[in-house]
């Protein structure tokens, strides 16, 4: 799916996308109300009508829905097929405890226009969705997935697994005034590290820049819904 968007958003044609989904969490497809059935998505095709979305722009590809790093980014790209095809979502659950222990921090430098800090992050996304992972999700108020804007989600290094617990579960009931989050909306927005950070970009690998700057393409696609 992201591969077809980024292909589709450099065409000068207007082209909608039609999307039958077949992943394990399938997080962007439940956002659109897009069903889950495959015969359900084909007539949810026919029948439907294009919304136009904005799209994300790493420095060097385009994703559609979430770039992340830290915690649990590792097990999207690195859950093997197999173990997905037996235990569906608790597959990813499984192999992202993994990452807690020991639980690893990477001091990095966030720029926007509007500010800019440093500390040391177990988790950072920047989103255009109304959950992700299966774990983490959005009051659909703060979140519209064609306003020019994503939603950057910030993890402060936690210390020990008890106050990262107390991160995780803050995120879940939407407190975004814990002392170690920070939440807030941008259309551009830059992470300097002294190493290339792993990303997760819609789940696949990436391995940016020691300067990462992403930004927001307004209304670039039209995906069925």
């Amino acid at each position: 799916m992201s591969e077809v968007a980024s292909g589709v958003s450099k065409n000068p044609r207007d082209i909608p996308i039609g999307y039958i989904p077949t992943g394990t969490t399938n997080d962007f497809a439940k956002g659109l109300g897009i069903p889950l059935d495959y015969i359900s998505a084909a007539q949810h095709i026919l029948n439907g009508k294009p919304t136009v979305l904005d799209i994300g722009i790493a420095s060097k590809r385009k994703f559609i829905y979430i770039a992340s790093f830290g915690i649990f980014t590792k097990s999207s790209y690195s859950t093997s097929q197999s173990m997905k095809n037996i235990l569906g979502h608790a597959a990813y659950v499984l192999s992202g405890l993994k990452d807690l222990f020991p639980i690893r921090s990477f001091r990095v430098k966030v720029k926007t226009d509007d500010m800019e800090l440093e500390e040391k992050y177990v988790f950072a996304s920047v989103s255009n969705t109304y959950s992700f992972g299966g774990l983490f999700n959005f009051k659909s108020d703060a979140v519209s997935l064609n306003d020019g804007k994503f939603e950057v989600l910030l993890v402060k290094d936690c210390f020990n697994i008890f106050r990262l617990l107390s991160c995780l579960i803050a995120v879940s009931k939407h407190n975004y005034s814990h002392k170690n989050i920070t939440f807030f909306k941008t259309d551009s927005i830059e992470f300097i590290s002294e190493k290339p950070l792993h990303w997760s970009l819609d789940g696949e690998h990436y391995v940016g820049d020691k300067a990462e700057k992403i930004k927001v393409e307004n209304k670039k696609i039209k995906i069925i819904t």
